[in-house]
């Protein structure tokens, strides 16, 4: 029995030159009778050539040579045949899309709206079923990576029946990361569905990220989001305030209407008595790429 290695050259596609070397053991009976195990090599070379796609016919040269009784040099001439390859298996037919995302508009994103945003919309997509089955236990997601640590579902649809199409709002649970910005940019936006059946879908979109400072008059209680009453800056300045007119109350007034009265006039000394959000006096209104809808620019007293 010999093992071994054969490295072959192909000189045209039907003929090749090899050359091999092998060795191992044999087990053989001399005339005189007696019989022994031997160690042998054999080393050469040949051509082989292809008579049919598994149909082939071999010649070498070779020497070989038994440790325990000779060397010799000797030429092969066979034929042989090879074992077909298996088949390879055939491709899984690919399963055709029952939904199409037919629309997507998403608005732009006003940072200081984030906790806003994960129960108001800011945009919508349309769900079409183009297929002829209903679409079942369909599911739908949202994302802005750079803002977002996972993606919030927005909706969840028992059935989407054939040629019918559902419109979902599309939300979001903004991180710290988005306050940020202080310059507007562009990031991409990307909207998932999945459904019964291993079946997804995902489209992406192009939104503009303002600056933390900005804001829309859109809705007038946006401006709620610059109420900060937890703010430790907030407090000390309350405080310190209350504090200066402890002092001199007057026991005929209500005291809640004494201490209104004591913060506005605290905040008038410290520059804020007007009420008004600091607004930079160049370009301060500006279109904000929605139909009617305009951005300002505000800031906290205590920001830079």
């Amino acid at each position: 029995m010999l093992a071994g290695a054969v490295v072959a050259l192909h000189l045209t596609p039907a003929l090749s030159l090899y050359g091999l070397a092998e060795g191992g053991a044999a087990y053989g009976s001399l005339s005189t009778g007696t019989s022994a195990p031997d160690g042998v090599v054999r080393a050469g070379t040949g051509f082989e050539m292809n008579l049919a796609p598994d149909f082939f016919a071999r010649m070498d040269a070779a020497w070989t040579y038994k440790f325990a009784l000779y060397g010799a040099f000797g030429t092969t001439l066979d034929m042989g045949w090879r074992l077909p390859a298996p088949a390879s298996p055939a491709p899984m037919p690919v399963r055709p899309s029952l939904l199409e995302l037919s629309t997507v508009d998403i608005k732009n994103v006003f940072p200081i709206l984030r906790s806003y945003y994960d129960e108001h919309p800011l945009g919508t997509i349309t769900i079409a079923n183009t297929s002829k089955v209903a679409a079942h236990d369909v599911k739908v997601s949202f994302i802005i990576k750079q803002y977002m640590d996972a993606p919030k579902e927005c909706a969840q649809i028992s059935a989407i029946e054939p040629g019918q199409s559902a419109k979902v709002n599309l939300f979001g649970l903004f991180n710290d990361n988005i306050l940020a910005v202080t310059e507007a940019t562009k990031a991409s936006a990307e909207v998932s569905v999945e459904y019964e059946g291993d079946g997804a879908l995902t489209k992406s979109s192009t939104v503009t990220v303002y600056d933390r400072t900005a804001l829309t008059w859109a809705d007038g209680r946006t401006a709620a989001a610059f109420v900060s009453s937890k703010d430790p800056w907030v407090l000390d300045l309350c405080g310190n305030i209350i504090a200066s007119v402890k002092g001199s109350r007057n026991g005929e007034l209500a005291p809640t209407m004494q201490t209104a009265i004591a913060l506005h006039e605290g905040l008038r000394a410290f520059g804020l008595g007007d009420g008004r959000l600091h607004t930079p006096p160049r370009d301060t209104h500006r279109p904000c790429g929605e139909p009617g809808v305009r951005r300002e620019y505000a800031r906290r007293q205590n920001e830079p």
